[in-house]
């Protein structure tokens, strides 16, 4: 664009300044001084007021120009310097003002500024509400704890008094009957027996009472033995073929660690029996350096995995929250995928902060 000194608005009051589109890459102005004589000794001076506030020599030229100015007002003014070297007062100004494109304006950065406060207030909010679900979600689940807690109590309380109470009372009877008939070896023989049988079955019903609170297995054979037997429990008692593969869950696991894989293990295994009517389940645990995986995969009908949840939240089954919460408490992620197509597959990252043997043994089965 070129602007020339136009009379009508150079230093003119009351006149509005040039209004220049938006766009515009350059703007050129000519200016000149009113010498009859010697002209060509006339040197100018500019200088852009709004942009620069020294002055820049022009020598004899009589135009400016100026390249990508940014959008406002600007004001433009010519000194000249006559035959005698004295430079002059300003003596010509022109203002014009380049208008500014549409993402350039107050108002659209106003909106966008508002726009971003209001995407941060949603992403605090929905923050907020996530961490309020969780909260809810997990209180829920500390009150399902206890209550399952709570009932796994009394149903101990229950075994101890109607199986274990009354088998040591049948052992007592036993023993006081051998002795009224300490002069009979037969009678005392029998009634003897009869007390070791009954001795026997208690002692089976403590272990299993034991197995229900921690498995005793961990205990005396490690996890990776425990895991076996548990597993091969399952297989010889279910028309699926389960496989399974351990991998480094020797003795040297973390005692936390491997009580929640081997629940986890087992809820799994046990939900894939009930519920999967898979024929094939796999089961893969393996120890590597900093972390434990656990993949359990069957070809079942699988599930509704949005429905689960939901009837969860309104008291159904505690299986999967059991799963996430035992890997929350570990530190770790559970991913469930599931459906009728390929059944189910859920697989369980925990970190591992303990020694791994050098020589860790393999499972299979």
């Amino acid at each position: 664009m070129r602007l020339s000194g136009d009379a009508d608005r150079v230093d003119s009051p009351g006149v509005p300044p040039i209004e220049i589109p938006t766009g515009s890459q350059s703007v050129e102005l000519r200016y000149t001084a009113p010498r009859f004589m010697g002209a060509e000794q006339v040197r100018f001076r500019y200088r852009l007021t709004g942009l620069e506030s020294e002055w820049n020599p022009a020598g004899s030229r009589r135009v400016a120009s100026f390249q990508g100015l940014p959008p406002g007002d600007f004001r433009f003014e010519v000194a000249a310097c006559n035959e005698d070297g004295v430079w002059g007062p300003p003596s010509a100004g022109l203002e014009f003002r380049i208008l500014p494109r549409f993402h350039q304006t107050w108002w659209f950065r106003g909106g966008l500024i508002l726009a971003l406060l209001g995407l941060a207030a949603a992403a605090y909010t929905a923050r907020i509400r996530g961490f309020t679900r969780e909260n809810v979600a997990r209180k829920a689940f500390s009150q399902r704890l206890i209550d399952s807690q709570e009932a796994e109590r009394q149903r101990i309380a229950r075994e101890l008094h109607d199986s274990l109470g009354q088998n040591l009372l049948v052992i007592r009877n036993r023993l006081a009957l051998a002795q009224q008939h300490i002069g009979n070896p037969e009678r005392v023989a029998e009634q003897l027996r009869e007390a070791a049988d009954v001795a026997s079955g208690s002692v089976r019903e403590v272990r299993e009472i034991s197995q229900n609170l921690r498995p005793f297995q961990l205990d005396e054979l490690g996890l990776e033995r425990a895991l076996s037997a548990s597993l091969q429990r399952i297989a010889s008692s279910s028309a699926i073929q389960i496989r399974w593969s351990l991998s480094g869950v020797g003795e040297h696991i973390p005692r936390e660690l491997g009580i929640h894989l081997f629940r986890i293990v087992q809820e799994c295994v046990n939900n894939v029996v009930k519920h999967s009517h898979a024929a094939t389940c796999e089961v893969l645990v393996s120890r590597e350096p900093g972390r434990v995986l656990v993949e359990i995969v069957d070809d079942g009908c699988g599930f509704d995995l949005e429905q689960t949840e939901h009837d969860r939240a309104f008291g159904g089954g505690n299986g999967l929250s059991n799963i996430r919460e035992r890997a929350r408490l570990l530190g770790g992620s559970v991913d469930i995928r599931t459906a009728a197509t390929f059944g189910t597959r859920i697989v369980l990252v925990v970190p591992d902060a303990g020694n791994i043997p050098p020589d860790a043994p393999t499972s299979q089965a």
